[in-house]
């Protein structure tokens, strides 16, 4: 089941040859234009050029990046848990359960992020490599991808959860996205400074995946009708 879903995806990712051209010309751009404002700040180049630093304090350039990583990675998740839906809504659950089908969607599009944020890592270390420029240590490289992969998948399993709360009711997902943005405004919007703290990552991760479960499971039928509208 999983292989077969993998392969469905990547499949569904090889026709947005178009997103990724203009991702990874945005971060070539911003990794050739943006150096000049941070000098003898290697590591918060490094940072911005990952998204993980919140690009208030940096140039234009890093505040689009970090826009259009956050974009990139909401549209992929929603684009490819509807496209099957959408191409065949009437035998999908013929073949294998919907808790089955949500959960392992969640499997692939996690393994999917994860190939996407090494290309992006390897293009940035690359970068550092060849213009000389200081490199973080390995052990620091690594706890930023752990800690980039959670919040990538937190914002990924958000936005799920907002879409499937829009099928019952736009008001009330309009009044949980507000609380949830009067939340955030409170918090470090510097990535960085979770680090050590992801367990609270993770564990949102997990109380949002089953809230969208709870919606998936309750109003999937409302989401049909929807997306075959």
């Amino acid at each position: 089941m999983i292989s077969f879903l993998f392969q469905r995806n990547v499949a569904y990712l090889l026709q947005k040859k178009k997103l990724f051209l203009f991702l990874f010309s945005v971060l070539l751009c911003f990794l050739l234009l943006a150096k000049m404002y941070y000098p003898n700040r290697d590591y918060d180049f490094f940072l911005a050029s990952l998204g993980l630093d919140n690009g208030i304090d940096g140039p234009i350039l890093a505040f689009v990046l970090l826009l259009v990583y956050i974009g990139t990675i909401c549209y992929l998740k929603l684009s490819l848990f509807l496209s099957e839906l959408v191409s065949s809504p009437e035998t999908l659950f013929l073949r294998i359960s919907p808790s089955r089908w949500f959960f392992g969607h969640q499997l692939v599009d996690l393994i999917l992020l994860l190939f996407l944020k090494i290309v992006i890592y390897g293009i940035v270390l690359l970068f550092f490599v060849i213009t000389s420029l200081s490199l973080p240590s390995a052990s620091s490289v690594l706890s930023l991808f752990f800690l980039d992969i959670l919040i990538s998948f937190f914002l990924q399993i958000l936005i799920l959860f907002c879409y499937f709360i829009s099928t019952k009711s736009w008001i009330l997902c309009f009044v949980i996205g507000l609380v949830f943005l009067i939340v955030l405004s409170q918090l470090n919007m510097n990535f960085v400074y979770y680090l050590g703290k992801e367990w609270l990552v993770f564990l949102l991760g997990i109380v949002f995946t089953l809230g969208s479960y709870l919606f998936y499971r309750k109003y999937f039928v409302l989401l049909f009708e929807k997306v075959r509208r």
